[in-house]
């Protein structure tokens, strides 16, 4: 999950998540050295889980969206938009990467 906030770390995202809908909570990270908590997910069935990572621009060169293109989240007022689109810009889809302009 992208969220294009300027405000909010990712523990809080993960607050905000776990706050506003009842199918997402927090795990210790299996790294005791960690202090971060791992975001997790039940599916419709509750049956299965999944794991869900918070990406906050600049993280992995993922650019800050103007908020005119962003949605926001009804429930839990968080601003998201598809993964592809900032993920693509991170990849720099469309230009040459730094080690074909090295050759």
């Amino acid at each position: 999950m992208v969220v294009m906030s300027t405000t909010h770390t990712q523990e809080a995202l993960k607050i905000l998540l776990c706050a506003a809908d009842d199918s997402f909570f927090r795990v210790p990270s299996t790294n005791p050295r960690n202090t971060y908590t791992v975001l997790r997910c039940h599916t419709r069935n509750r049956r299965t889980r999944c794991k869900v990572d918070i990406l906050v621009p600049p993280l992995l060169n993922i650019p800050l969206i103007p908020a005119e293109k962003v949605e926001w989240d009804g429930p839990s007022g968080v601003p998201v938009m598809p993964v592809v689109t900032p993920l693509a810009e991170a990849a720099g889809m469309g230009r040459p990467s730094p080690v074909a302009l090295r050759r």
